[in-house]
């Protein structure tokens, strides 16, 4: 299959995000001087807004492609949840899934980025504003609400250790493609039909200090479709079919942000495969977007024509 048919078949492909959702939230400023109070640079605010992140980031990067998306996670009653929120509904996701819930707050990484007015901003320190544990009766809940939901194409579980995907939720959501991601548990994603991991995860996850090896040893005790072990400018490792393929990292070398990198890659992966691609079609189209969007800055998205020429290059 072309990539121009492939992708053509994003449209409209019915997709539940179960994850922890975040918000980022950006602040921007100019250097001006060094304070008098203590050694570090005064800044004069520019702008500041909010971006979505973790599992969040994972379904925005699967609307800019066309997906309808259901999404399922647990914000706070405070300005980053209501962000995301009414940001999803005004695209057309279902927000049922996302629990609102007092107790809580939303999971907030404020990034500080200074520079030129006429330069890329470069981050200078980030601020992780996390809620308290989720309790097992608002897990329960989540994954109650994720289960019950029927006729999906594929779901994308995004694990970042916050708690909202259970193992009640890795077994109770079904669909014919589930691809997974968790960055401290990778060994909990058995059963998947596809999973994505970065090196360290991998690394992490068999205590092992190669690779490859450590991608090996994933995918025959997770025993998915496929493994993703993204690596940087260093590229990918697609393990499928008992081979390893080895991508190289597509577009330029030096990554401007490499923030949500991982995220735009497990939605590429979620949809190429529920569109019908083989492992490596779907992993070279991944890496493609990969490419892209670390030339952005913050977490980027990308529209289906932009992929496409992406994947051109």
């Amino acid at each position: 299959m072309n990539d121009r048919d492939l992708v053509r078949r994003f449209d409209g492909l019915k997709v539940g995000v179960l994850g922890d959702l975040m918000a980022d939230h950006l602040l921007h400023g100019t250097p001006t001087r060094l304070s008098r109070e203590a050694p570090v640079v005064v800044l004069r605010h520019e702008r500041e807004f909010y971006l979505p992140g973790g599992a969040a980031n994972c379904a925005a990067n699967l609307i800019s492609l066309g997906a309808k998306v259901s999404i399922f996670g647990v914000v706070g009653r405070d300005a980053a949840g209501d962000f995301l929120k009414t940001s999803f509904r005004k695209r057309g996701a279902d927000v049922r899934g996302i629990l609102s819930e007092p107790q809580s707050r939303t999971i907030t990484k404020t990034r500080i980025l200074a520079g030129d007015p006429h330069r890329t901003k470069q981050q200078i320190v980030r601020i992780d504003r996390e809620p308290p544990p989720l309790s097992g009766a608002i897990a329960a809940r989540l994954a109650a609400r994720a289960a019950a939901v029927r006729g999906l194409d594929a779901w994308l579980l995004a694990d970042y250790g916050y708690g909202a995907v259970t193992a009640a939720a890795l077994t109770r959501t079904r669909a014919r493609i589930r691809v997974g991601t968790s960055r401290y548990d990778m060994n909990r994603l058995k059963g998947l039909t596809a999973v994505t991991a970065n090196e360290a995860e991998a690394l992490e996850a068999t205590g092992l200090d190669d690779p490859l090896a450590a991608g090996r040893r994933l995918f025959r005790s997770l025993r998915p479709l496929t493994l993703l072990v993204t690596r940087g400018r260093e590229g990918m490792i697609c393990f499928s079919g008992g081979k390893a393929d080895a991508l190289e990292a597509s577009g330029s070398r030096d990554a401007v942000d490499v923030t949500g990198a991982g995220d735009t890659v497990s939605a590429v992966m979620t949809l190429a495969l529920a569109a019908g691609a083989d492992p490596r079609e779907a992993a070279r189209l991944a890496n493609a977007a990969a490419g892209e969007v670390v030339m952005r800055p913050g977490a980027a998205t990308l529209t289906p024509r932009e992929l496409l020429e992406a994947a051109g290059r």
